[in-house]
């Protein structure tokens, strides 16, 4: 027992004398070492305030910004523990939640000192009055308590202040009506299901009277709180209301619920919102952000068509401020996912006649950093329509065209199901522009294919690889004509000016990279480096290192340089004609 005691004497001691050195909370957590003492330091610092040895709200009103933030979220811990035992009036815990919450209002954690706000009412039924009623006068700064007091009040006496919460949703002040509504989602039912239906009652009476963005931001809220509590509840008609008011308050809300809860919606409640998220403007890149969370999932759950169909009308709507790649978590659920959705979402964006979403069906292949991939035409999509198949396969290769094997590999999927004609047409695009651009990797593919494919594909592809072995006898006649090749000394002056051009643009690409973390040498002349390495006894030794050589190579379309105009425009008309945009 002395032993407790003494370690009290200590707790005291050192918490006057961090006060005195200006260190309060460093000393109190220290103290506390993180949850082990907490009871102990939370006794001592309650009997000190008590005694009026010091004042708890004003030592926590004096954090600040300089304090670290790792030190913040721990105070605001700490302070959860702390105020629900603290003998204080109303405004002041109202003070210094208020100022703790907005200090830290980043960290989700900051929500705790909410929770504790609402035990510290709880203590007393006569703080839960003064709460509501100091909330309700200085209703400009401090509405946001108006839900916390109610809260706390049911927790006290449920059905006097469920009553208390219908009587505010008809009150004088908009600001007061609202808060009520969204005090009907946070109050605890537990075992009053019959309480949910009268509180959707209210909430659907509430929006009937008025359309203001505040109410209908936490109606929304409480309606989905409800039918988590009641599954029976229908809520349809009422979100059906709040959607016809476009707002980006009530925009971010809807996206919210989009995220959060399509385990609580119906699949129709969820159809309705996306449709009404595409109202959102481009600048909330929040609520972007919550849609793109959200159609994933849609992904996840095969609701691919309704995610898509969002989407598409998305990106053609704000064709100047928004691209695929806004879609980011969506982008990565589909190129994660099975082939078959991502075959389906190519072959239907490449034949929308949309630039938009062919642009997109690049954008999404463009996220793929590792080796390039086969893809395949959905044929059942395409059907039996030429015209269609054709069309798509001139659409791959114009956009895909720096992914060649991608675009190979979608030409030759439709070879199995092609007509004559067909057949013809896709030999054509798959030598000009692809073969004659990547004779390597292309050509390497098309060999593999030949090896491994069916008798139809192989026989595309032998005609196309003779066919380039033909190209280039002809381009190697071409080149044994001596007044086709420009002088010698023209080629060294472009080879002179290329390299200055890549030195610049690697100095340029320096500025601002990591690489500016690291000491640069060059060297004149050996294979290896020698440094120093400095050893714990304060010694020094020489160390040599040998040099380790690394390359990587890329292959560049040699059409770009034996015919760079022709090459744009035909990639030009590949890509653009037949659209509608």
């Amino acid at each position: 027992m002395y032993g407790n005691l003494t370690r009290v004497s200590e707790i005291k001691t050192k918490i006057l004398a961090a006060i005195n050195e200006n260190r309060f909370i460093n000393e109190v957590l220290e103290l506390e070492d993180r949850r082990k003492n907490t009871e102990s330091v939370v006794s001592e610092l309650i009997k000190l305030h008590k005694d009026s040895i010091i004042d708890i709200p004003e030592l926590f009103l004096s954090l600040g910004d300089t304090t670290e933030q790792y030190n913040l979220f721990w105070a605001l811990d700490f302070f959860s523990k702390l105020l629900p035992k603290l003998d204080i009036e109303v405004s002041e815990a109202i003070k210094v939640v208020d100022y703790l919450h907005e200090l830290n209002k980043q960290d989700l954690a900051s929500g705790t000192i909410l929770d504790a706000y609402i035990d510290f009412c709880v203590a007393s039924e006569s703080r839960v009055i003064d709460s509501l009623n100091f909330s309700i006068k200085h209703i400009k700064a401090k509405s946001h308590f108006i839900p916390l007091s109610l809260i706390a009040g049911s927790r006290v006496n449920f059905t006097k202040y469920f009553s208390k919460i219908i009587e505010l949703t008809t009150n004088k002040s908009a600001v007061v009506r609202a808060s009520a509504v969204l005090a009907f989602g946070r109050i605890n039912y537990e075992e009053r299901l019959e309480k949910t239906e009268l509180a959707l009652q209210q909430v659907s009476n509430a929006i009937k009277k008025e359309q203001v963005s505040d109410l209908y931001a936490n109606a929304l809220r409480t309606l989905i709180s409800l039918k988590q509590v009641n599954p029976r509840l229908e809520i349809e008609e009422e979100i059906d209301n709040i959607l016809l008011v476009t707002d980006d308050v009530l925009l971010h809300v809807a996206s919210t619920t989009f995220l959060h809860h399509q385990d609580v919606i119906t699949q129709s409640i969820s159809s309705k919102l996306l449709n009404y998220l595409s109202s959102t403007d481009t600048k909330n890149k929040g609520t972007l952000s919550n849609i793109d969370h959200g159609l994933s999932r849609q992904f996840k759950a095969e609701n691919i068509d309704s995610a898509l169909e969002f989407i598409e009308r998305y990106l053609i709507t704000h064709p100047k401020h928004i691209t695929i790649n806004s879609f980011s978590c969506t982008i990565r659920k589909l190129l994660d996912n099975d082939e078959k959705h991502l075959n389906y979402v190519i072959t239907k964006w490449l034949c929308s006649k949309q630039t938009l979403l062919c642009r997109a069906v690049m954008d999404i292949l463009e996220n793929v950093h590792a080796e390039e991939f086969a893809i395949y035409a959905d044929i059942k999509l395409l059907g039996n329509d030429t015209d269609k198949r054709i069309f798509t396969a001139r659409k791959a290769v114009g956009w895909l065209f720096h992914k060649p094997i991608t675009a190979a590999s979608y030409l030759l999927s439709l070879v199995d199901t092609a007509s004559d004609e067909e057949a013809q047409h896709l030999e054509e695009l798959l030598f000009e522009p692809l073969l004659l651009s990547y004779s390597g990797k292309v050509k390497r593919y098309l060999i593999e294919q030949k090896e491994i494919g069916n008798e139809k594909k192989a026989q595309i592809a032998s005609k196309a690889l003779s066919r380039l072995s033909s190209y280039d006898e002809g381009l190697k006649s071409a080149w044994e004509i001596k007044e086709l090749r420009c002088p010698q000394s023209q080629y060294e002056i472009w080879h002179q000016h290329f390299n200055q051009q890549v030195s610049e643009s690697y100095k340029e690409t320096r500025k601002g990279s990591i690489a500016e973390l690291f000491t640069s040498v060059t060297l004149l002349y050996g294979n290896c480096s020698i440094h120093q390495v400095h050893l714990g006894d304060g010694k020094s030794k020489r160390v040599e290192s040998p040099l380790q050589s690394f390359e990587h190579s890329t292959e560049f379309p040699r059409l770009d340089s034996l015919d760079p105009y022709g090459c744009d425009f035909d990639l030009r008309v590949l890509r653009v004609e037949g659209c509608d945009k």
